[in-house]
């Protein structure tokens, strides 16, 4: 049987204060990153998430986003989240800023990245566990729907706007 990989837990100041399965995270403060992806006609690639997950199973998001692991950093991390939800590799990825933010499971300390990527929908390799579809959506529509409709999308949604706008 594999071992259940380890979160970091951090305090208030994102530093590491221990390492827990990705089971036992809910309600504590972690690190993550999440991934914006325009392409070059400033369309947003968001993804919905698969029926599957335990949390938020359904809703809408950015490109790819997920927790950082205890052997990662914020960097390694959204590579390793944007080649295996979406089967992005070879992007050269800007972060843009870190931000922290609460959710019904926990508080949460997130690197945001973003990369230009040129590729029709029927191109992404999707994680059927993780990723249900994904759709590229004009900005300005996508964050007016955002607005209206936060209940569609993840907590880390209300950052689209200050963000990327």
């Amino acid at each position: 049987m594999a071992l259940e990989e380890k979160a970091i837990i951090v305090d208030e100041d994102d530093n590491v204060i221990e390492f827990v399965p990705r089971s036992k995270v809910n309600g504590r403060r972690i690190r993550m990153t999440a991934i914006w992806i325009e392409d070059s006609d400033g369309n947003v690639l968001i993804h919905k998430r698969s029926k599957q997950k335990s949390n938020w199973p359904g809703y809408w998001e950015n490109a790819a986003a997920g927790g950082v692991a205890h052997d990662e950093s914020y960097e390694e991390n959204a590579y390793k989240e944007l080649e295996e939800e979406i089967g992005v590799k070879g992007v050269e990825l800007e972060f843009v800023a870190k931000t922290r933010f609460d959710t019904k499971n926990g508080e949460r300390y997130c690197s945001w990245y973003k990369a230009v990527v040129n590729l029709p929908i029927e191109k992404f390799e999707l994680q059927e566990s993780e990723v249900e579809k994904v759709e590229w959506v004009k900005k300005q529509a996508l964050l007016e729907d955002r607005d209206k409709n936060p209940d569609k999308y993840m907590p880390s949604s209300q950052m689209w706007r200050k963000l990327f706008a």
